[in-house]
């Protein structure tokens, strides 16, 4: 719904926007995704790719713009997806819970952009401000020392100091 916003109310071209959604994604709660993208105008925006081979997905991610990540009623949930999102240095679009784990991490690294209040607007108006951005730099986004805290191998090391530590 955001998106139709952002083309009605915000005057983001339809032509500037191009989703790709990847997986199990056509049915949602027994509800058409790809007739609800229809109904709201979005059938030529829109697209449906079944599961892939994760370097294929990979790559998908690698290639985008901005990327999606749904992570509402979630509070306490950091997908591994947006962890594989953060390596990429793209910006992430966020729907989210205020005050979860998801909206904590991606503030903290910065140039994100976050929906936490399940407003049709609020997405609409940050979807334009994600398009106009991505004109006026391409940029890696991110705070670059918040996320070497964030790699495998310094959570080991991490984790073999807190397990000494314990002994």
């Amino acid at each position: 719904m955001s998106l139709a916003a952002a083309t009605r109310t915000f005057g983001v071209p339809s032509r500037n926007v191009d989703v790709e959604l990847i997986g199990d994604c056509r049915w949602y709660h027994g509800t058409s995704v790809e007739k609800f993208a229809a109904d709201l105008g979005l059938a030529d925006v829109v697209r449906f790719r079944d599961w892939v081979p994760h370097g294929d997905a990979l790559r998908a991610i690698e290639t985008a713009d901005l990327l999606l990540l749904l992570n509402e009623n979630q509070p306490a949930q950091a997908p591994t997806k947006m962890y594989e999102y953060l390596g990429t240095r793209i910006p992430i679009l966020a729907f989210a819970d205020e005050g979860g784990e998801v909206v904590h991490m991606l503030r903290r690294v910065g140039g994100h952009y976050l929906v936490t209040d399940r407003n049709t607007d609020t997405g609409a108006r940050l979807i334009g401000e994600a398009i106009r951005n991505r004109r006026a730099s391409q940029d890696p986004v991110g705070d670059e020392s918040v996320l070497a805290t964030w790699t495998v191998e310094r959570q080991m090391q991490r984790l073999r100091a807190a397990l000494e530590v314990a002994r």
